[in-house]
C-alpha cells in the first residue's frame, strides 16, 4: 500500500481495498440494499455496486467489518482512532484545513469554486467517495462528489462508531461533537489506514 508521512504519521495515501481479515477469512461483498441495512456482520461494497469506483475511490466498508477481532487491517497497518485523526488535524493547522488533503483531480469536488482550491499539500488524495447509509430506504447511495467519511475504531456506544467527515462546502474535518461524526454500524464509509 503507498504511504505518506504527515509529521509523525505514515498514512496510507489512498482508500483500502480488501476484501479479506488478516487470517484469510473473506469479507462478504453485499449488493443488495436491504440486505446491507439489516445486515449484523462484516461486509464491503463498491459505490452504487460498480466495481469501476474502485480505482479512485476504494471500497465501502460497514461498521462490523472495522471492528472485527479478525483485523481488516493488513499486518504493520491499524484502523486508526479518533484520537489519531486528531493528530492529523493538529499536524495539518487545525480543522478547518481539509482543503490540504483534498485531491486536486480537477471536477472532482461539487462547487469546488465555492471552498478554498484543494492543494493536496501532503499527498492524502482524499476524494469525495460517497456513502451508502442505513438511516432511510434501502440502503442508498449518497453524496458522491461531495463527501468522504473515513472510520475509525473508536466507539461512542455499543450502536455507534465515529468516524472523520471532510465535505465540499466548507473546509472543516468533523470528528468528535457532530452529528456527521456519529455513525451506524451498517453505514458504508471509506478506511483509511496508519502503519504501526
Amino acid at each position: 500500500m503507498k504511504t505518506i508521512k504527515i509529521s509523525n504519521q505514515e498514512w496510507t495515501s489512498e482508500n483500502f481495498n480488501g476484501t479479506k481479515f488478516r487470517n484469510g477469512d473473506e469479507i462478504p461483498q453485499i449488493t443488495d440494499g436491504l440486505e446491507w441495512k439489516k445486515a449484523d456482520y462484516p461486509a464491503w461494497c463498491y459505490y452504487e455496486n460498480n466495481s469501476e469506483n474502485e480505482t479512485n475511490y476504494g471500497k465501502l466498508y460497514n461498521g462490523y467489518a472495522i471492528l472485527d477481532e479478525r483485523g481488516i487491517a493488513p499486518d504493520g497497518f491499524h484502523v486508526p482512532t479518533i484520537e489519531e485523526f486528531k493528530i492529523l488535524i493538529e499536524s495539518i493547522g487545525g480543522e478547518e484545513q481539509s482543503f490540504k488533503l483534498k485531491t486536486k483531480e480537477k471536477k472532482t469536488w461539487k462547487n469546488c469554486k465555492d471552498v478554498k482550491k484543494a492543494t493536496d499539500e501532503f499527498g492524502f488524495n482524499a476524494y469525495p467517495a460517497g456513502l451508502r447509509t442505513s438511516l432511510w430506504g434501502q440502503g442508498p447511495f449518497v453524496s458522491k462528489f461531495e463527501y468522504t467519511r473515513f472510520w475509525t475504531k473508536t466507539l461512542k456506544d455499543d450502536k455507534t462508531i465515529l468516524a472523520a467527515k471532510i465535505g465540499y462546502s466548507g473546509d472543516l474535518i468533523y470528528t468528535e461533537g457532530s452529528t456527521h461524526s456519529e455513525c451506524s454500524f451498517n453505514d458504508g464509509y471509506s478506511l483509511r489506514l496508519l502503519k504501526d
